[in-house]
């Protein structure tokens, strides 16, 4: 089964004759490895292809965030990734494929499509709001960095205090987020094996820092079991009660 092709039902989605109503997170569930793999693909498409590409098929289903991915994709679509080059698309599209592969509703998967462009782009907050609605705009603000002058530490502790304290799809959202980035960060290591520019250390403290976080609000959920397996080969991490201390 592929994403294109899957037609389950979504957690807190009504067909479009209906209302959205805000999503609640169900019960943890396996990632199902075949929607895994067709979002790595999916991302490495992006990554080699141009800007103005199709949203992708998963989002048929899925009227808000069909349209938040038009608009990501218009305020993104002239930005490269630093680590290599690739279209930023590849990003949020990926965030976007993992929550809807975890069974995140539209309002989610729209905000993982949306989750960079206040931060990156001239996008305000409320220009998210009014396109999109409050609840989006409640999920990419709890996962968009303060840009006030500090240094890297501290932002990144004030976000990852920000994104775990707003509740469990924001938690969520921050997960799949950082789950792409470490994903990134390997691409760039064998990248630096050919003479590339070598990620920074920094980046992996901080993602290893938002795991231990994000155990302790949605531990048994897919993605952060998942990110906690992508990130153990790259650094030393507490297991049991040692990672919550």
């Amino acid at each position: 089964m592929s994403l294109e092709s899957t037609n389950r039902p979504v957690a807190g989605h009504r067909p479009a004759t209906g209302r959205l109503h805000r999503w609640v997170l169900p019960a943890p569930e396996p990632i199902n490895p075949a929607l895994v793999k067709h979002a790595e693909q999916r991302a490495e498409n992006v990554q080699n292809s141009s800007a103005g590409i199709e949203a992708p098929g998963f989002l048929e289903h899925l009227p808000l965030a069909k349209t938040a991915w038009t608009f990501a994709n218009s305020v993104h679509h002239e930005q490269r990734r630093a680590s290599d080059g690739a279209s930023f698309m590849s990003h949020p599209e990926e965030v976007a494929a993992l929550l809807y592969a975890t069974g995140a509703a539209d309002e989610l998967v729209a905000a993982g499509l949306l989750h960079d462009a206040v931060e990156l782009t001239p996008t305000s907050p409320a220009e998210i709001g009014d396109r999109f609605g409050p609840r989006v705009a409640e999920l990419v603000g709890a996962v968009t960095e303060d840009s006030t002058a500090r240094s890297y530490r501290q932002r990144k502790a004030a976000l990852r205090r920000q994104a775990v304290g707003a509740g469990e799809e924001a938690a969520a959202l921050f997960a799949a987020d950082k789950l792409s980035k470490v994903r990134e960060y390997r691409v760039q290591l064998a990248r630096a094996d050919r003479g590339g520019r070598p990620p920074r250390q920094r980046q992996l403290n901080h993602y290893a820092a938002s795991l231990l976080d994000l155990e302790r609000v949605i531990p048994r959920h897919p993605l952060v079991t998942e990110l906690r397996r992508e990130l153990a080969p790259l650094t030393p991490l507490p297991t049991g009660t040692a990672a919550h201390a």
